[in-house]
């Protein structure tokens, strides 16, 4: 069995599955667990996580895993998910071009999920609807408030095998900023990548990219408070 094909296996809730495929050996199954935990809680800085427990030999990319209380994420996801055809593919496309030439790249996405994919609901560079969530960059994403960043693929043993760095399309470079609600719960990514690494993303950068997640939301939350408000009519009689 392939590696790809024992991460296609494992539920993404399913910590011990992960842990078993990750560990060189057994006695590094407790070291991984910890790992594991403190990973998809979020306690590490994701930008420069610790060095990982020893690897097994068949490693070939960390797969994401789903965050703690990831039924109430999702719960909240759907909420504005329901929403996006009233926002608009134009509002999406016009950010998606804006990103563009504010961070001088040709690859943007603004992705949702679900159980098993991340979605796309605007993009520029996939040319696909969805990925895998087991391989999906953004999934990762998902599991912290702060802005992802990784400059090089090559260099990042999390992603340096992953399908999508080394097939199409062919991730060196990539950062993404959550799209949070205002309960805290991330719903969404609005990413940009490259088929070359940069050797910086500065925090301005940074901070810029989480402005483009904010104006995605301030249009959503507008959406929400406009479907609340007609829910809230008294119907005539």
């Amino acid at each position: 069995m392939t590696y790809a094909e024992q991460v296609d296996l494992y539920q993404q809730d399913d910590l011990e599955y992960v842990v078993k495929i990750m560990a060189q050996d057994h006695p590094c199954r407790a070291a991984w667990r910890q790992y594991m935990d403190s990973y998809s809680r979020g306690h590490f800085n994701l930008i420069n996580p610790p060095p990982p427990p020893p690897l097994s030999p068949r490693f070939e990319y960390l797969p994401s895993i789903y965050p703690p209380g990831e039924s109430n994420r999702m719960k909240m996801s759907r909420v504005y998910d329901i929403l996006w055809p009233q926002w608009g593919q134009e509002k999406a496309g016009d950010l998606i071009r804006l990103a563009m030439k504010k961070f001088q790249t040709k690859y943007v996405s603004l992705s949702f999920f679900d159980e098993n994919y991340e979605i796309f609901k605007a993009e520029n560079g996939y040319n696909q609807s969805h990925v895998d969530r087991t391989v999906s960059f953004a999934a990762h994403c998902l599991l912290s408030k702060d802005v992802l960043v990784i400059l090089d693929t090559k260099q990042d043993w999390r992603f340096t095998n992953n399908p999508l760095a080394v097939g199409h399309p062919k991730i060196r470079f990539w950062a993404g900023a959550p799209m949070m609600s205002p309960c805290g719960e991330v719903l969404g990514v609005f990413a940009i990548f490259s088929t070359k690494p940069r050797p910086s993303f500065t925090p301005v950068e940074r901070r810029e990219l989480a402005e483009f997640t904010s104006l995605v939301m301030i249009d959503l939350r507008l959406q929400v408070d406009a479907l609340a408000d007609i829910c809230q009519r008294p119907t005539p009689i």
